[in-house]
C-alpha cells in the first residue's frame, strides 16, 4: 500500500468514527473551511464549512439514534 491509500483508508476510518457517533465537529475536522460541496437536497451548494456544517446537523437531527 503506497502513502497516498494510507491516507485516505486513514481519513475515511477517520469519517467512520465520527459519523457513526454523530460527531458534527469530528465530522468537520475533515473538511476544509473554504469547502465547496454539493449534496442531493436543498440547499444543494454549500461553499464554506459553516454551510456544510449546518446540513451535516440537519441530517442528525433527522435519524434517531447512531448511524451503525
Amino acid at each position: 500500500m503506497n502513502r497516498i491509500e494510507i491516507n485516505i483508508r486513514q481519513r475515511v476510518g477517520n469519517f467512520v468514527k465520527a459519523i457513526c457517533p454523530k460527531d458534527i465537529d469530528g465530522v468537520m475536522s475533515l473538511y476544509a473551511p473554504d469547502l465547496v460541496s454539493f449534496d442531493l437536497t436543498a440547499p444543494l451548494g454549500h461553499f464554506g464549512a459553516d454551510g456544510k456544517r449546518r446540513a451535516w446537523q440537519g441530517v442528525f437531527a433527522q435519524l434517531s439514534g447512531p448511524f451503525a
